[in-house]
């Protein structure tokens, strides 16, 4: 289920049309992966010497049970500018910016790390940690010019979309000290704060290496759009479309990596040609005109 907020102000000043919304959305018992048990498969013994005793073959594993835990939190704001046509081409202009906010957690869920072996609970267990979650932030900016020719009764719209900021990073990653394990039987075993706080064995301890705590920031990106459209009758449109037409992919240095790296950023340059009718309209022409 979904919880929703909005509050739009539309104005109009001069040959202008102002639009400004915000919102908040959270949504709750979203479907994840949450609980994990374990698996235990015994295989066989086998001897090493006739004085050394026998070695126990066996393999222990997880597998996760997914339910209805996740709860994702969105907030963001809206805005919008169009002007009314401009003569002579009948160019209209619009802008639309938008901002989000986005951030994810799961209910029950934990952070396993794989099994080890406790010497002073003789037996093997798995510790987990709170869970390390990704908040999320990205503004971008949308343009849109569209004018007329009247000459070849056809429309051109040029598009063009900046990448202000899209950035994201972890959460969660100074919490280091296990808040329990799983044992054997796949019953969760939570510790105190006070048992939480004497922890030293570093099987109940992770780190994360420094790159971890990056943050990733693709920032002002640009990507251009060309569409050519003209009508091919009452009922039928004829486009032809570029997009990325100056088939910009610049790239972006990854920050949480271990070694250097790249990303290429924007699709490659694609164009093509789209034709679309309104069978009904083209019907109706014919049966207007005697099914002729």
């Amino acid at each position: 289920w979904q919880e929703k907020w909005e509050a739009s102000v539309d104005q109009r000043i001069g040959g202008m049309g102002l639009s400004i919304t915000g919102y908040t959305s959270t949504t709750h018992d979203g479907f994840a992966s949450t609980r994990q048990y374990p698996i235990f498969v015994y295989k066989y013994d086998y001897t090493v010497s006739e004085t050394d005793p026998p070695i126990k073959d066996s393999l222990s594993s997880t597998y996760s049970v997914y339910e209805n835990s996740l709860t994702l939190d969105t907030r963001g704001i809206e805005a919008s500018i169009k002007t009314r046509p401009i003569t002579p081409l009948n160019l209209r202009l619009s802008i639309q910016a938008a901002y989000n906010y986005t951030y994810s957690w799961n209910e029950n869920r934990y952070d396993f790390r794989g099994y080890i072996y406790d010497t002073q609970l003789g037996q093997r267990v798995n510790p987990f940690f709170n869970q390390v979650t990704l908040q999320r932030e990205r503004c971008y900016i949308n343009y849109n010019i569209d004018f007329q020719i009247k000459e070849l009764g056809a429309w051109v719209t040029l598009a063009a979309q900046q990448v202000v900021f899209d950035k994201d990073r972890y959460l969660g990653l100074d919490d280091s000290l296990a808040i329990g394990y799983l044992d054997p039987y796949g019953e969760r075993v939570l510790f105190t704060e006070a048992e939480r706080a004497a922890i030293s064995s570093n099987n109940y301890k992770r780190t994360y290496d420094d790159f971890w705590y990056r943050e990733e920031n693709r920032k002002n990106l640009w990507l251009f759009n060309l569409r050519v459209s003209k009508s091919l009758g009452p009922a039928s449109e004829f486009s032809f479309f570029v997009n990325n037409f100056f088939n910009s992919r610049p790239l972006y240095q990854r920050q949480r990596t271990p070694e250097e790296s790249y990303t290429m950023e924007n699709p490659a340059l694609y164009f093509g040609i789209e034709v679309s009718s309104k069978l009904d309209e083209v019907f109706s022409t014919r049966k207007n005109s005697g099914g002729r």
